[in-house]
């Protein structure tokens, strides 16, 4: 990745958040913190127009991340979006059809690969 990239994390879990960005920074990317859905959309409204990927967690504490999803889609289309679930959490099979989702525990591999399915689907790489 030649140039820096922004990055969105939607996630309660503060050790969630920093692991992606962790994993992420090496690749070029600065990522911004949420910790609710509030909180992301807040951060999407100043950041829209630089933001190039959003990773959300499917349950948030103020909604679900579906929901955070389907919005973020809505105003922002050509924002590469992710979805983490917890082992045993199913979406709908829609849902499965829309966004690329990722079960955590994951590995830096599994999620980078991720992101590049992702990024690579929307020609932003």
């Amino acid at each position: 990745m030649a140039h820096t990239k922004l990055c969105l994390t939607a996630t309660r879990e503060a050790i969630v958040r920093e692991y992606i960005r962790c994993i992420l920074e090496p690749h070029g990317f600065v990522t911004i913190e949420s910790r609710s859905s509030i909180e992301a959309l807040q951060e999407l409204d100043i950041f829209a127009e630089a933001l190039d990927l959003i990773i959300i967690d499917l349950m948030l504490p103020d909604g679900d991340g579906t929901t955070l999803a389907c919005t973020v889609r809505e105003r922002c289309p050509t924002v590469a979006i992710l979805l983490m679930t917890e082992p045993g959490e199913h979406a709908a099979a829609k849902f499965r059809k829309m966004f690329v989702f990722i079960e955590k525990p994951f590995s830096p591999d599994t999620l980078l690969r991720a992101v590049e399915i992702e990024m690579s689907r929307l020609k932003k790489l």
